[in-house]
């Protein structure tokens, strides 16, 4: 199992919990992914490659495993 599996594993649980708790910030959140990563230039293959490069300098361990699948 790879790193960005286990990562995205752990996290699955308080991803789900959260969800449940704040759904207005979960929705906030997906409509924003779902605008950034939407079709329109850039393609989408630069895209994930931003948003993981903001992963990174976030040290964000679930949107490095997520945008580097």
């Amino acid at each position: 199992m790879s790193y960005g599996t286990q990562v995205r594993d752990v996290l699955r649980a308080p991803a789900r919990e959260l969800r449940r708790t704040v759904p207005q910030v979960h929705e906030g959140c997906k409509q924003l992914h779902d605008s950034v990563l939407g079709s329109g230039a850039p393609d989408a293959r630069t895209k994930q490659l931003i948003t993981l490069a903001i992963a990174v300098s976030r040290e964000c361990d679930y949107g490095i495993a997520h945008h580097a699948q």
